[in-house]
Protein backbone atom coordinates (compact mmCIF):
# COMPACT_ATOMS: atom_id res chain seq x y z
CA UNK A 1 0.00 0.00 0.00
CA UNK A 2 1.40 3.39 -1.06
CA UNK A 3 -0.06 6.42 1.34
CA UNK A 4 0.56 10.47 1.32
CA UNK A 5 1.00 12.02 4.12
CA UNK A 6 -0.22 15.96 5.09
CA UNK A 7 1.48 18.19 7.36
CA UNK A 8 0.74 21.36 9.22
CA UNK A 9 1.33 22.53 12.71
CA UNK A 10 0.30 24.45 16.07
CA UNK A 11 1.43 26.80 18.40
CA UNK A 12 0.04 26.92 22.05
CA UNK A 13 1.71 28.89 25.05
CA UNK A 14 5.01 27.33 25.61
CA UNK A 15 4.29 23.88 22.91
CA UNK A 16 5.03 23.42 19.44
CA UNK A 17 2.66 20.72 17.72
CA UNK A 18 3.30 19.29 14.72
CA UNK A 19 0.90 16.62 13.26
CA UNK A 20 0.92 14.58 10.11
CA UNK A 21 -2.30 12.77 8.55
CA UNK A 22 -1.64 9.87 6.60
CA UNK A 23 -3.90 8.85 4.02
CA UNK A 24 -3.55 5.28 1.55
CA UNK A 25 -3.46 6.41 -2.01
CA UNK A 26 -6.53 4.75 -2.83
CA UNK A 27 -8.83 7.20 -0.12
CA UNK A 28 -7.31 10.55 -1.01
CA UNK A 29 -9.91 11.49 -3.51
CA UNK A 30 -12.89 10.57 -1.26
CA UNK A 31 -10.97 12.39 1.91
CA UNK A 32 -10.76 15.19 0.09
CA UNK A 33 -14.76 14.73 -0.92
CA UNK A 34 -15.15 14.84 2.74
CA UNK A 35 -13.12 17.39 4.08
CA UNK A 36 -14.52 20.23 1.16
CA UNK A 37 -18.09 19.20 2.59
CA UNK A 38 -17.57 21.47 5.32
CA UNK A 39 -16.81 24.12 3.32
CA UNK A 40 -19.88 26.88 4.26
CA UNK A 41 -21.31 28.63 1.19
CA UNK A 42 -18.88 31.30 0.02
CA UNK A 43 -16.06 29.50 1.87
CA UNK A 44 -12.84 28.75 0.17
CA UNK A 45 -11.38 26.49 2.77
CA UNK A 46 -11.98 26.12 6.59
CA UNK A 47 -9.35 26.84 9.37
CA UNK A 48 -10.08 25.05 12.19
CA UNK A 49 -8.86 27.91 14.54
CA UNK A 50 -12.14 29.72 13.30
CA UNK A 51 -14.78 27.25 13.65
CA UNK A 52 -16.97 26.83 16.61
CA UNK A 53 -16.73 23.97 18.49
CA UNK A 54 -20.05 21.99 16.84
CA UNK A 55 -18.30 22.67 13.35
CA UNK A 56 -14.98 21.14 14.86
CA UNK A 57 -16.57 17.96 16.79
CA UNK A 58 -18.08 17.46 13.34
CA UNK A 59 -15.44 17.49 11.15
CA UNK A 60 -13.46 15.52 13.55
CA UNK A 61 -15.93 12.75 14.68
CA UNK A 62 -16.10 12.59 10.17
CA UNK A 63 -12.13 12.42 9.83
CA UNK A 64 -11.44 10.03 12.52
CA UNK A 65 -15.22 7.82 11.77
CA UNK A 66 -14.14 7.54 8.17
CA UNK A 67 -11.28 5.11 8.54
CA UNK A 68 -9.46 6.85 5.71
CA UNK A 69 -6.71 8.62 8.58
CA UNK A 70 -4.12 7.72 10.92
CA UNK A 71 -2.18 10.61 12.52
CA UNK A 72 1.56 11.42 14.04
CA UNK A 73 1.75 13.71 16.39
CA UNK A 74 5.18 15.69 17.72
CA UNK A 75 5.32 18.07 20.24
CA UNK A 76 7.51 19.78 23.06
CA UNK A 77 8.73 22.63 24.31
CA UNK A 78 10.95 25.21 23.60
CA UNK A 79 12.21 26.98 19.90
CA UNK A 80 9.51 26.31 17.86
CA UNK A 81 12.24 26.33 15.20
CA UNK A 82 14.06 23.41 17.12
CA UNK A 83 11.30 21.60 17.91
CA UNK A 84 9.73 21.40 14.38
CA UNK A 85 13.25 20.43 12.56
CA UNK A 86 13.47 17.67 15.67
CA UNK A 87 9.61 17.07 14.23
CA UNK A 88 10.51 16.73 10.64
CA UNK A 89 13.27 14.27 11.48
CA UNK A 90 11.64 12.14 13.55
CA UNK A 91 8.81 11.95 11.23
CA UNK A 92 10.75 10.30 8.53
CA UNK A 93 10.93 6.47 9.81
CA UNK A 94 7.20 6.07 10.73
CA UNK A 95 6.50 7.59 6.83
CA UNK A 96 8.70 5.72 5.63
CA UNK A 97 7.00 2.44 7.51
CA UNK A 98 3.59 3.05 6.64
CA UNK A 99 4.55 3.47 2.68
CA UNK A 100 4.29 7.24 1.99
CA UNK A 101 5.43 8.32 -1.19
CA UNK A 102 4.56 12.22 -1.14
CA UNK A 103 4.85 14.49 1.96
CA UNK A 104 2.88 17.94 1.57
CA UNK A 105 3.52 20.37 3.83
CA UNK A 106 1.70 23.01 5.14
CA UNK A 107 3.94 26.18 3.77
CA UNK A 108 5.32 28.59 5.97
CA UNK A 109 7.43 30.59 3.67
CA UNK A 110 10.31 31.57 6.24
CA UNK A 111 10.60 27.48 7.30
CA UNK A 112 10.14 25.85 3.98
CA UNK A 113 14.14 25.52 3.48
CA UNK A 114 14.53 24.65 7.01
CA UNK A 115 11.95 21.84 6.54
CA UNK A 116 14.13 20.73 3.15
CA UNK A 117 17.32 20.73 4.37
CA UNK A 118 16.18 18.98 7.79
CA UNK A 119 14.57 16.26 5.52
CA UNK A 120 17.72 16.07 3.32
CA UNK A 121 19.81 14.91 5.94
CA UNK A 122 17.92 12.89 7.79
CA UNK A 123 17.42 10.87 4.13
CA UNK A 124 21.28 10.99 3.61
CA UNK A 125 21.84 10.18 7.71
CA UNK A 126 19.30 6.82 7.05
CA UNK A 127 20.45 6.02 3.83
CA UNK A 128 16.81 5.62 2.92
CA UNK A 129 15.37 6.95 -0.31
CA UNK A 130 13.71 10.28 0.09
CA UNK A 131 9.71 10.88 -0.69
CA UNK A 132 9.07 13.40 -2.63
CA UNK A 133 7.99 16.45 -0.57
CA UNK A 134 6.64 19.88 -0.99
CA UNK A 135 5.27 22.69 0.55
CA UNK A 136 1.79 24.18 -0.53
CA UNK A 137 -0.35 27.01 0.95
CA UNK A 138 -3.43 26.02 2.93
CA UNK A 139 -5.68 26.15 -0.12
CA UNK A 140 -3.45 24.17 -2.08
CA UNK A 141 -4.92 20.55 -0.67
CA UNK A 142 -8.42 20.08 1.51
CA UNK A 143 -5.89 17.43 3.22
CA UNK A 144 -3.96 20.05 4.90
CA UNK A 145 -6.84 20.76 6.53
CA UNK A 146 -7.20 17.59 8.34
CA UNK A 147 -3.79 18.22 9.72
CA UNK A 148 -4.92 21.27 10.33
CA UNK A 149 -7.89 20.26 12.68
CA UNK A 150 -5.15 17.27 14.15
CA UNK A 151 -2.63 20.00 14.88
CA UNK A 152 -5.07 22.32 16.64
CA UNK A 153 -6.91 19.60 18.50
CA UNK A 154 -4.10 18.14 19.85
CA UNK A 155 -2.50 21.11 21.37
CA UNK A 156 -6.05 22.09 22.40
CA UNK A 157 -5.31 18.99 24.82
CA UNK A 158 -7.54 17.79 26.69
CA UNK A 159 -11.17 16.56 25.29
CA UNK A 160 -10.05 17.35 21.89
CA UNK A 161 -7.13 15.83 21.97
CA UNK A 162 -8.92 12.60 23.28
CA UNK A 163 -11.58 13.03 19.89
CA UNK A 164 -8.08 11.95 18.01
CA UNK A 165 -6.73 9.47 19.92
CA UNK A 166 -8.05 6.81 18.16
CA UNK A 167 -6.15 7.21 14.87
CA UNK A 168 -2.78 9.13 16.58
CA UNK A 169 0.41 8.24 17.63
CA UNK A 170 2.16 10.87 19.25
CA UNK A 171 5.59 11.63 20.50
CA UNK A 172 7.14 13.98 22.49
CA UNK A 173 10.46 15.25 20.59
CA UNK A 174 11.72 17.88 23.60
CA UNK A 175 15.49 17.42 23.66
CA UNK A 176 16.31 17.15 27.55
Amino acid sequence: MTAQAFVDESARGSSYHVCVAVVADGDVDALRRLVRSFCLPGQRRWHFVTERDSRRRQILDAVVGSGQVSALAFYGKGRDTDIRAESFRRMVVPLLDRGVQRLIVESRQGRDQRDRQVLVEEFHRLDRPALRYIHLPPSGDPLLWIADALAWSHSAGGAWRERIAAITTAENVTRP
